[in-house]
């Protein structure tokens, strides 16, 4: 209920920014993050404007799609390769965010706020302790965990 609730309350508040103006990307802290494959963390989000916080979200990362881990989606054909790559892009997506904070940017929805599966969808980014800003996506292409490339 609280994941309905709160994918509402966001599409709500883009319709409502659109309204008004340009709507402006807003970095939402994610909290007691833990990595479920290469590409989907779940999180408890604070939302800083309503000073409260969701808690376990799942959330799927836009711009790439990480090698499976498991033999779950059954809409592809896995092999034992792909697995093993998947495992490895999941324990990137570890080591990458164990590195600093991860942060959130929600919207625009062009196919929802939720993907077929239920989850949130998100860009991804870390800020390191020096300030550095990370995009996940762009870090998880780079290290060549994303299947599409």
């Amino acid at each position: 209920m609280k994941l309905f609730s709160l994918t509402t309350w966001l599409l709500l508040a883009v319709s409502s920014a659109i309204a008004q103006g340009p709507v402006l990307p807003c970095y939402v802290p994610l909290l007691e993050v833990k990595v479920l494959d290469g590409a989907t963390v779940q999180s408890s989000l604070f939302i800083p404007w309503r000073k409260n916080i969701v808690e376990r979200n799942s959330i799927r990362a836009n711009n790439y799609d990480a090698f499976e881990a498991s033999r779950r989606r059954t809409t592809l054909k896995i092999t034992d390769e792909e697995i093993e790559r998947g495992r490895k892009a999941t324990t990137a997506l570890v080591n990458l965010l164990a590195s600093g904070q991860a942060y959130a940017i929600f919207g625009p929805f062009p196919d929802g706020a939720q993907d077929a599966y239920g989850r949130l969808t998100a860009s991804l980014y870390l800020q390191r302790p020096d300030g550095k800003i990370i995009d996940v996506a762009e870090e998880m292409k780079r290290l060549k965990y994303d299947r599409n490339d």
